[in-house]
């Protein structure tokens, strides 16, 4: 068995057990990176060199249609695949301690610049005269992502305790339509978040207008 052949019968199942996004981005760099690289090799003969070329390999590999690398999160996850699918792969022959003594690629921790008040005010106040500004203005009033903003529904909106409730989210299926889900990534995505007042007079405006429009 070859890698290739082992990595597509290990990884389907997984589709069960991960949030779809993840899936998605998983299966991407098994295609892209893991199997090209790898998938010629037999699984028992794998050894800690051919790992160890692989992932410094990594380092110089290219974005598609850039000159830029690869990202150093990209790479931590494409170890991270590699090990869970190496050791699940023991029954196979695959050597214990293939990956023991090879580290994770390192991920610079990197300041995460936050726009100032000031910024936010300007950016939603030159939003609030455009069409389908409201989702950018929820985005921006609640943190929430753009899947659970699009499955917003307003009996999920609570006007008189200005509160919004996420239980859903809008997503692509297997077949690549999207459709509403009650299946968020994490058990802490259902939530019920304060919203501002000013945010809930712009809901209030934009389900009016909606109505006007019908």
């Amino acid at each position: 068995m070859t890698p290739e052949e082992y990595f597509n019968q290990w990884f389907p199942p997984k589709k069960s057990t991960v949030a779809p996004g993840t899936y998605e981005h998983h299966e991407s760099y098994m295609k892209k990176h893991i199997i090209p690289d790898l998938g010629s090799w037999k699984i028992n003969k794998l050894e800690h060199h051919h790992i160890e070329s692989f992932l410094n390999e990594l380092y110089h590999t290219k974005l598609p249609n850039s000159d830029k690398n690869i990202s150093q999160r990209t790479r931590k996850h494409i170890y991270r695949i590699l090990s869970s699918a190496l050791k699940a792969g023991r029954r196979y022959g695959i050597k214990e301690c293939i990956l023991d003594d090879i580290g994770a690629p390192k991920v610079d921790r990197k300041e995460i610049e936050y726009w100032t008040e000031d910024e936010v005010r300007l950016f939603m106040s030159n939003l609030k005269s455009k069409n389908h500004a409201m989702p950018i203005i929820l985005a921006l009033a609640t943190g929430m992502c753009r899947g659970e903003i699009l499955g917003l529904r307003w009996s999920h909106v609570d006007f008189d305790k200005n509160k919004i409730s996420v239980n859903q989210q809008l997503k692509k299926d297997d077949n690549e339509k999207w459709d509403l889900s009650p299946q968020l990534k994490t058990s802490t995505s259902y939530r019920t978040i304060d919203i501002d007042d000013d945010t809930i007079e712009l809901l209030k405006n934009h389900k009016s207008n909606k109505k006007r429009v019908k």
